[in-house]
């Protein structure tokens, strides 16, 4: 397999070589190319005890590649698909930017739950292109997925509280950058975030539309249905910013159209790729970001029917909490595992 990486030197390229080291990819790699921005290219990486050189990306690498995933800003997946669709490049591209997610002839891949999505049934072949989802909608995805399995689902209430790492280096440096600063009472650097984040909490900095839910509550929306091929599950998101490093957490609240017993919520989730169940009322010990980061599952916790007005449980509506490392299950792991799973079917 000839791979090539490009946006490696960003936290969720780096996350890619980490993924590909877990998942024992490197081992089918008979070539393995690193690009990077004109700025990093001469960068230097020690893999598996060889030394590999950041390179600047042109279209024409295409054509000596059988894979290339993708971890740049939309504009620069976008050039590079649309060239690859243009030159006719014969490479499969795993992308990480949110560009073509919603497109009808891209797959919307989250492998524990579609991945028979990645295969063009009339050519008998794997697709050319494939999305990899936005963070916080593969870790809600994760949850819903087993929990279908039981039975319909009406409706979903779910409230993120997402880590900064989450909007790349620039975002976490600049959180990093504000905490020295604060703890020695000097003025805060707002150059990224616009504001101070540091002991914040402020709603998700995507734009927002007209209908009052921004960039990121929209994706959450609409990726959801479509990996989930359930188009019309009412989805209700709010996103928020919280000064975590690493790993997003989410509240969840599921109807579903009947009511559910606690075994078989339990029983589908225990059994579900991918999920580790995490509670201990006891001890109050639940899913943190500071014990999903650097994990490759979704910890989920706090798993309760929801109160009536008599303090009686209501068996068909459901509270989750859910922590995830974003850089990994949520964009570097996951396409490293379609990646994998694509690679053998060769």
């Amino acid at each position: 397999m000839r791979l090539g990486i490009v946006g490696i030197t960003g936290l969720v390229g780096e996350k890619i070589i980490e993924s590909l080291k877990l998942l024992k990819v490197l081992d089918k790699c008979s070539t393995l190319r690193l690009f990077a921005s004109e700025a990093s290219k001469g960068r230097v990486y020690k893999i598996q005890n060889n030394d590999y050189v950041c390179e600047q990306f042109y279209s024409s690498d295409m054509k000596n590649l059988d894979y290339v995933i993708l971890a740049v800003e939309n504009d620069i997946a976008r050039t590079i698909i649309e060239a690859k669709k243009l030159e006719k490049h014969n490479c499969i591209i795993i992308d990480n930017s949110s560009e073509y997610r919603l497109d009808d002839d891209v797959p919307l891949v989250i492998p524990e739950i579609n991945i028979n999505q990645i295969m063009d049934t009339k050519l008998n072949k794997c697709k050319q292109i494939i999305a990899n989802p936005n963070c916080s909608t593969t870790m809600l995805a994760m949850l819903l997925a087993p929990l279908m399995k039981i039975t319909s689902i009406e409706k979903v209430n779910v409230s993120t509280y997402q880590a900064a790492s989450g909007a790349g280096k620039k975002g976490l440096d600049e959180l990093l950058e504000q905490t020295k600063e604060y703890v020695n009472s000097k003025p805060l650097t707002t150059t990224f975030w616009k504001k101070q984040y540091i002991f914040n909490v402020f709603s998700h900095n995507s734009k927002i539309g007209e209908n009052f839910y921004n960039q990121e509550e929209m994706k959450m929306v609409n990726e959801t249905r479509k990996i989930l091929s359930t188009p019309n599950l009412i989805i209700n998101p709010t996103c928020i910013r919280v000064p975590t490093l690493t790993s997003h957490c989410l509240s969840v609240n599921v109807t579903f159209n009947r009511d559910v017993d606690m075994n078989e919520v339990y029983q589908q989730l225990q059994k579900f790729p991918g999920i580790v169940i995490e509670e201990n009322y006891k001890l109050n010990i639940f899913p943190e970001p500071i014990k999903t980061s650097n994990k490759t599952d979704i910890s989920i916790g706090r798993i309760r029917p929801e109160l009536d007005v008599n303090g009686m449980f209501n068996n068909r509506c459901w509270n989750f909490f859910i922590s995830g490392d974003q850089l990994l299950k949520g964009a570097a792991y996951n396409s490293v595992q379609i990646l994998k799973l694509m690679s053998d079917l060769d």
